[in-house]
C-alpha cells in the first residue's frame, strides 16, 4: 500500500479498516463519506439497500462493506 495513497488517504484507509471489522454509526459513516470527497477516494453509500447479507453498509476507497448501525 506504501505510495499508493497519500497521508491523508491512508489514514482514511486504516479507519475503514477498523469500522470494518467494529461496525459504525450512521454520523461517522457521513463523516468517513465527507472526508473521502474531501481527500479524493472513492466512497460508496449503500445504506437502504439489500444487496449485502450484512444489512446497511459504505465502501471507502479499497475497504468495502463497513456496516452501518442504528440511527
Amino acid at each position: 500500500m506504501a505510495g499508493r495513497f497519500n497521508p491523508d488517504q491512508a489514514a482514511l484507509v486504516d479507519l475503514a479498516k477498523t469500522a470494518e471489522r467494529t461496525g459504525i454509526d450512521r454520523a461517522t459513516a457521513d463523516t468517513l463519506m465527507d472526508w473521502a470527497k474531501e481527500y479524493g477516494l472513492p466512497a460508496r453509500n449503500d445504506i437502504g439497500t439489500s444487496h449485502w447479507v450484512g444489512g446497511d453498509h459504505i465502501h471507502i476507497g479499497p475497504v468495502n462493506h463497513i456496516p452501518v448501525k442504528g440511527p
